[in-house]
């Protein structure tokens, strides 16, 4: 079922007047279900609790948007721009961002389950505990991403980039792709990990070509940089 005509009809008309719009209506819920969207300008709007269920959002700006406990359950954001949005405790079920820009966003929290991510950019997202069970990462990058205790039960990485990674209390068990991730630096893979994942690591992760981790040719390119808490072996390189 489609939401409110009139809040659609506001909402293509841009943050200025969406926001006009929620402070003259604090107590209303947003409905933009299954509203066509594409192209839209919310670059750093309000959409938070909205109702997006369906909603479709390609090539739209969303920008820095708040879309805290939205409901984005098969909306479409294919090729948008999510730079920066905070998407925390988002609901995102089967919904698909393929090819977005979604570099420094927010999903903490985030309820993703059989999303498709494939080929977006998640460079420096936080994607801490996550659910990112049976999600499509095939192509996406994942470069200075935080992942910890993130779900990603058959969630498929094959082809995503690694690069100064997070990876924090996972278990990769279950996670396909493995043998086939870019590693274009050292990621940080907390022991943890490597115990939950029931030595799947050693036989996938190991067989990973990387980059040296510093310039002394006395050094060989080690796989990660295995930290435990905050401790470090101190290792150079970092994308800041």
């Amino acid at each position: 079922m489609m939401g409110s005509r009139s809040q659609i009809e506001i909402a293509k008309q841009g943050r200025a007047a969406l926001s006009k719009w929620r402070q003259a209506n604090p107590d209303v819920l947003l409905n933009l279900s299954e509203a066509d969207l594409v192209g839209v300008n919310l670059r750093g709007a309000n959409l938070k609790r909205a109702d997006l269920t369906g909603a479709c959002f390609q090539e739209a700006d969303l920008v820095g948007a708040q879309l805290t406990e939205a409901d984005l359950t098969r909306a479409d954001l294919r090729g948008a721009k999510l730079v920066k949005a905070d998407f925390y405790s988002a609901k995102l079920l089967r919904a698909t961002l393929a090819g977005a820009d979604a570099s420094g966003a927010y999903f903490r929290r985030a309820e993703m389950t059989q999303c498709d991510l494939r080929g977006t950019d998640l460079t420096k997202a936080d994607l801490i505990d996550a659910n990112l069970q049976k999600v499509a990462l095939q192509e996406a990058i994942l470069i200075a991403a935080e992942l910890a205790r993130t779900r990603l039960t058959d969630a498929d990485l094959t082809g995503a980039t690694f690069g100064w990674t997070s990876l924090g209390d996972l278990d990769l068990s279950r996670t396909l792709g493995l043998d086939d991730i870019k590693h274009i630096g050292p990621s940080m893979l907390g022991i943890d990990t490597a115990t939950r994942s029931h030595g799947v690591l050693s036989t996938t992760f190991h067989a990973a070509s990387l980059p040296p981790l510093t310039s002394k040719a006395t050094m060989p390119p080690p796989l990660f940089c295995w930290r435990i808490a905050s401790a470090c072996c101190g290792c150079e390189g970092s994308p800041g």
